[in-house]
């Protein structure tokens, strides 16, 4: 590849095949870091808007299947950005920020009936801006687009970007190809660089809609890799719904799950909290009882290669994080030092809470009562007299 020289604010590249015209990068806007001085303590934190679920400046994909409640949950997380009065389970701020949503979806009608419902204002003047774009050729996969949002994001002080949903706001864009895709979500990080953004989005035809994992995303890969964070809405029977913290980059704790009722009362939408949620204990059994039945440790490939003969499903994006979970809780032992990857064998802990308990009951053999020897105790307490136990012979 060569550069011929500078055309109207671009650069004309030739390469064998084509010609291709560039918009020049203005690289007098790199940042130099300075390597000899440490970063204040401000430069070091991460700003968050809503502590413990969004951060500042973060791109952050929302999904779920349809009728699951996923735009309900974005608005909800929107009016919990923007309303310092509003929790949306358990999660709040004590700052009000000014917040947009970006509708590709409803329209007005449609999205003011739910935020009525969700008891947030609508009033002139307040600092939550929604934009009926529904009618509107507007692309994320078209720059220009981009930056003029930049701009209004900039001009209001816009803090938090909703947008619903990448399907309908990229313009046709192929959903499947990484090129395509990696291209849109590159135009999202302009957006990104000004403020914190989430987008809407849905879940491949073949995801499971109570037990969402890193493969559920419709579309390219590249639409996950992109993302600082990514949840996901399961649902469950009736009212249940667990927001499952599916990748979290900035993050310091473990990803979880949330479990919560989403409840229709008298036309008004609210979010019930229930305990935290610990999702895949039964894998973890499996994982343990298969290290007993193996009895030697075991490398992480091997261990992988074991479970899925045993019929589990084993995702590879999962596997690790999973068995690092079970390390920190004490079910298994990884050794790291062997040079030659990681030698997992199961805990005194992990045998003694899963070794020989029954997958479907939960109980070890010798925990259950055999029902006939049941019986056969009863009828030996049984009056010999009366043949009633107990006696009724003095009734």
């Amino acid at each position: 590849m060569m550069y011929k020289g500078y055309v109207d604010d671009t650069i004309e590249v030739t390469t064998k095949k084509r010609v291709l015209i560039m918009e020049m990068f203005d690289f007098s806007k790199v940042i130099v870091m300075d390597h000899t001085s440490k970063p204040t303590e401000g430069e070091m934190m991460i700003e968050q808007l809503v502590p413990g679920l969004i951060e500042e400046n973060t791109l952050s994909v929302i999904a779920a299947p349809s009728f699951a409640g996923k735009s309900w949950v974005a608005m909800a997380m929107a009016r919990c950005v923007n309303d310092p009065n509003y929790k949306f389970i358990g999660f709040g701020t004590e700052v009000e920020r000014p917040v947009l949503y970006v509708d590709k979806e409803m329209g007005t009608k449609q999205f003011k009936d739910r935020w009525n419902r969700l008891g947030g204002q609508w009033e002139p003047g307040n600092t939550f801006h929604y934009a009926d774009l529904t009618g509107e050729y507007f692309s994320l996969s078209e720059r220009s687009h981009v930056m003029a949002l930049a701009q209004f994001v900039v001009a209001k002080g816009i803090e938090f970007v909703v947008i619903d949903s990448l399907g309908a706001a990229s313009g046709g864009a192929e959903e499947n190809s990484n090129s395509t895709m990696l291209a849109v979500m590159d135009n999202v990080k302009v957006l990104r660089a000004v403020c914190a953004v989430m987008i809407i989005h849905h879940t491949g035809k073949n995801a499971k809609k109570d037990d969402l994992d890193s493969n559920a995303l419709r579309g390219a890969s590249a639409i996950r890799d992109q993302c600082d964070n990514v949840f996901f809405v399961n649902t469950h029977e009736g009212t249940h719904r667990t927001l499952r913290e599916n990748k979290r980059r900035n993050k310091a704790g473990e990803i979880e799950d949330y479990a919560f009722n989403m409840l229709f009362d008298g036309g008004n939408v609210s979010f019930e909290l229930e305990d935290k949620m610990k999702p895949i204990s039964a894998d973890f059994q499996r994982v343990v009882q298969t290290l007993i039945d193996l009895d030697a440790p075991q490398s992480g490939n091997a261990l992988k290669k074991a479970l899925r003969q045993a019929g589990l499903t084993v995702k590879n994006d999962d596997f690790n994080p999973m068995l690092e979970r079970m390390e920190r809780e004490g079910l298994i032992e990884i050794d790291r030092t062997s040079g030659r990857g990681w030698k997992i064998t199961v805990s005194d802990a992990g045998r003694e809470r899963y070794e020989d308990v029954d997958l479907m009951t939960g109980y070890r053999p010798s925990e259950l009562v055999d029902e006939f020897e049941q019986v056969e105790h009863d009828i030996d307490d049984e009056c010999d007299t009366c043949g009633y136990f107990p006696c009724e012979c003095d009734a």
